[in-house]
């Protein structure tokens, strides 16, 4: 059981690093069309 938790705990942590990472570059994205246009 402490295993699967671990497993979970881990899997949520690189879900939302992933996600911070699309974040950002979405934001950078439309940042930098912002500056374009």
């Amino acid at each position: 059981m402490e295993d699967k938790f671990r497993s979970i705990l881990i899997w949520s942590n690189h879900t939302w690093h992933a996600f911070d990472i699309v974040s950002a570059d979405v934001a950078t994205a439309m940042q930098f069309n912002g500056d374009k246009v």
